[in-house]
Formats: structure tokens, C-alpha cells, sequence
């Protein structure tokens, strides 16, 4: 059985509640075009904060003309950033952070599945959970090239049936596992907060509960 992502969503740590990753809706997604572990979304440029909060899936995230203004925050770490257009930044899921993005111009979103990440880790002979680690604003023509293939791909509605998106997909997240990623997941101290397996379990019951409500105790009871 596939799995479809209808949006690019994160959990809001202090609420519990879950919402798309940009509040507004992509001027184009791949979402009725059914790919199996992936989503591709395109955003119009716009300034946008989240804090303390965690995507339920990893993100590649590709500005276009214009570029943007990071600044970013997680755990201790902190980080402000001119990306240039072109230029590849990775969020991993269940990692909490906070962000303010100004963008000059509009970006493309591909979210990839745990899944689809431990299948292409299987394909290299890794077996087990992989975690994509943060990048912010790197040069990777490659990863670039396949993130515009993909939409371009989506956009055109190719006529295989969507089996070279999902090749395109499959080899994005195989790049990502040999280039970007660690065999252990690594959350940021938080003081009073959700430890690293307690987030986790909380991500997973909102994977297996999308279609129901939600509530905060309920997520609460999940974390313990």
C-alpha cells in the first residue's frame, strides 16, 4: 500500500496541533498525481515564522529566483543565513526547531517519507532507521538537478505513468542517505521538554491517526 502526503505538515510542539508547513496553500503541489513516499510543493515567495515546532516528514527545500533569509533555531544551535537561489537546504522530521524565512522569491518543497528513505537505504546495503541531518543553503548540483527533474516531471504529466517521478524520488532519497544523513538520530537538549523516544511516539500516532482528531491530551498520553 502507497503512502500519499496531501501536504507538507509539522506538530506544533506546545499545542499539539497539526498544520501545513507554509499556513498558505502552494500555487502548484503533486499531490492528485499520487506518488508513493514523496510530495512535491511549489510556494509562492512570502515571509513565514514557526516556532517549536517539527515536520512529521524530511523536507528538501529549494528556493528559485529571488533566494531567501534563514534564521533558524534548534536547541542551542542557531543559525542566520543569506541562501542564494539554487542553493539546497534538508530539514530532517521529528527534529524540533524555530524559524523565520524571507523569501524574495517563490521555492520548491519535496517531502520525502521514513519509508522511502529506509527503502533506499536498503537498496545500499543499510539496513535500519536513517536520519537526514540539517543543511542550510548548501551547493549540490546533483540534488538540484533532481528536485527540478521531479517537478518538472509532475508539472508536465509525463506520459510513463508516473514511474520516472518515481524513479527521480527514489534517487533523491538515495543521494540524501549517502550524503546527508546519520545512522542515529540526534534531538537538541530540551529543558522540560519531549525527549527524543516520547517525540517519536507521538509522530508515529499521528502518522496512523491522520484521518481522526487529534486532541492534545490525546497526544500527551502518547508521549507518557
Amino acid at each position: 500500500m502507497g503512502t500519499h502526503l496531501p501536504r507538507t505538515m509539522l506538530l506544533e510542539m506546545t499545542t499539539g496541533h497539526i498544520r501545513p508547513m507554509r499556513r498558505t496553500a502552494p500555487i502548484w503541489s503533486s499531490a492528485s498525481r499520487g506518488g508513493d513516499g514523496f510530495l512535491v510543493e511549489e510556494h509562492e515567495p512570502a515571509d513565514s515564522r514557526s516556532s517549536d515546532v517539527a515536520l512529521l516528514e524530511s523536507v528538501v527545500f529549494l528556493p528559485l529566483d529571488g533566494g531567501l533569509q534563514l534564521d533558524w533555531q534548534s536547541g542551542r544551535a542557531r543559525l542566520s543565513k543569506r541562501i542564494a537561489p539554487g542553493q539546497i537546504s534538508i530539514l530532517p522530521a521529528n527534529h524540533p526547531y524555530s524559524v523565520r524565512l524571507r523569501a524574495a522569491g517563490p521555492s520548491v518543497v519535496v517531502s520525502l517519507t521514513d519509508k522511502l528513505l529506509t527503502l533506499a537505504a536498503a537498496d545500499q546495503g543499510v539496513f535500519g532507521e536513517v536520519h537526514p541531518v540539517w543543511v542550510h543553503g548548501v551547493e549540490d548540483s546533483l540534488l538540484r538537478e533532481l528536485v527540478m527533474s521531479l517537478r518538472a516531471e509532475l508539472q508536465n504529466d509525463g506520459t510513463s505513468g508516473g514511474r520516472y517521478a518515481q524513479t527521480l524520488a527514489s534517487t533523491l532519497a538515495a543521494h540524501i542517505v549517502r550524503r546527508y544523513s546519520t545512522d542515529q538520530l540526534q534531538l537538541p537538549e530540551r529543558r522540560g521538554g519531549l525527549s527524543a523516544p516520547a517525540l517519536r511516539r507521538v509522530i508515529q500516532h499521528i502518522h496512523e491517526h491522520l484521518d481522526e482528531e487529534l486532541t492534545l491530551d490525546r497526544l500527551a498520553a502518547q508521549a507518557g
